[in-house]
């Protein structure tokens, strides 16, 4: 019986034919879940967090103005 010696350079290649049989081969023209996600957070609508962010502020404002106006 005839043994295959794998020899050190086999086994770092991705390049083996095992390798395709195990994982297919990405598509170029697919985009990756990462992409997909940086995608979505570009063109987010006004969310909870920028209504917050935006708001906050303002309403401080307005609470230190009706707190002086009843302390008087």
């Amino acid at each position: 019986m005839a043994r295959h010696v794998t020899e050190e350079r086999e086994l770092r290649s991705l390049d083996r034919r095992s390798m395709y049989s195990i994982f297919a081969p990405l598509d170029a023209n697919e985009r990756l879940p990462r992409e997909l996600i940086m995608e979505a957070r570009r063109h987010r609508t006004l969310g909870r967090r920028e209504l917050a962010a935006a708001l906050w502020l303002p309403s401080v404002f307005l609470i230190l103005a009706i707190a002086s106006k009843v302390a008087r």
